[in-house]
């Protein structure tokens, strides 16, 4: 009985290492485009796929800092990762907050943390809630809406739309949720569009989306990948580009964003320079220190059930390694304390994270 079980546990390895050869093989770009359209049906598929990402993180892929989770850019699939991250979030479902009441992570956000806002200091995700909320939160926003009555708004990079669902809740508005992994998109369906009728999303790149000119109020980009490199890249120019088409005369760009602080000047002159005016720049690096610092037990909580879920975990070498980089690549995505991406905003001072407000002239 053990050997067979043995023979189809290599057989199965060696069909692994074939399948990762033959995936790095083919440029990031495919990749990308491939990881766009996976979405695993069952969880069965995805401890497949999750198996894949161990033999990769074992032979070195990813090259990642065993000490800080950073990971080296040029080995960095970006797209697979948030494949893998959605996909986790929809197939584990509930997970046990710090005081074991269960909850569905869906703010998929550093954010920053604000007291005496609106927001229950209990829930679990609070910090994202506080933050989307808080674009709203200025005089240039209520003064257009008192102005204009209901408005059309578009998120460019949604996640789960969980930030969608909370501000259509809270305002007079038709809202437009915009993500390229499916997995997201599958989670705003199954969560919040059957009980909001305000919100609707779309699976789709920013890039091919074909949107009217003038045709929106208000674009939210919150923490969207764009603008992560130290300069700005054709893409970034080309999102940007993107709002200003969409946006009607006088409508708002809302952006917030965690980046390398001497790239914000950079960017706030192109927007500029496509006729958009800055009425408002927040810098609030302290408070979102502040709450990573606060949420350093949920996440911790989180990574920990997700890993005692994953049956790759309980491999020998393989599993202790995956549990070991994959845990750490995920604290280091969350801007977890002791990880890369938490120091480069508080150690380095290389990250600042900010609120803008743009009008379109």
């Amino acid at each position: 009985m053990i050997k067979p079980i043995i023979i189809c546990s290599i057989i199965f390895i060696i069909i692994g290492l074939i399948f990762l050869k033959l995936y790095n093989s083919i440029s990031l770009k495919k990749q990308s485009n491939l990881n766009e359209k996976i979405y695993f049906t069952n969880k069965y598929k995805f401890q497949y796929r999750l198996f894949l990402l161990a033999l990769g993180a074992f032979f070195n892929k990813y090259k990642s800092n065993n000490e800080n989770g950073d990971i080296s850019e040029d080995t960095y699939d970006k797209e697979a990762l948030y494949c893998i991250l959605y996909n986790s979030y929809r197939i584990f479902g509930q997970v046990k907050h710090t005081d074991n009441t269960l909850y569905e992570f869906t703010f998929n956000t550093w954010g920053f943390y604000l007291p005496n806002t609106n927001i229950d200091e209990n829930d679990p995700q609070k910090i994202g809630k506080i933050t989307y909320s808080n674009h709203l939160n200025n005089s240039f926003v209520q003064d257009y809406i008192k102005k204009n009555g209901r408005v059309k708004i578009i998120e460019l990079g949604c996640g789960t739309g969980a930030g969608g669902n909370l501000i259509s809740n809270l305002i007079d508005c038709e809202y437009t949720a915009v993500d390229m992994q499916k997995a997201a998109i599958e989670t705003c369906k199954r969560l919040f569009i059957p009980n909001n009728n305000n919100l609707k999303c779309i699976e789709s790149n920013i890039l091919d989306l074909k949107l009217d000119e003038n045709s929106f109020d208000f674009v939210i980009i919150n923490e969207t990948h764009i603008s992560e490199m130290e300069y700005l890249t054709e893409e970034d120019k080309n999102v940007f580009d993107i709002v200003f088409k969409i946006l009607k005369k006088d409508g708002l760009l809302l952006w917030g964003n965690c980046i390398i602080d001497k790239l914000w000047d950079t960017c706030i002159n192109y927007i500029e320079s496509k006729d958009m005016k800055l009425l408002k720049n927040t810098d609030y690096t302290k408070e979102a220190l502040l709450a990573r610092d606060m949420d350093y037990d949920r996440v911790e909580l989180y990574i920990s059930q997700i890993m005692d879920k994953i049956t790759i975990t309980k491999i020998p070498v393989i599993g202790n390694k995956f549990k070991t980089d994959v845990g750490l690549m995920l604290k280091n995505f969350y801007r977890h304390p002791g990880t890369n991406m938490y120091n480069t905003m508080k150690k380095d001072g290389r990250d600042s994270y900010k609120q803008l407000v743009f009008q379109k002239n």
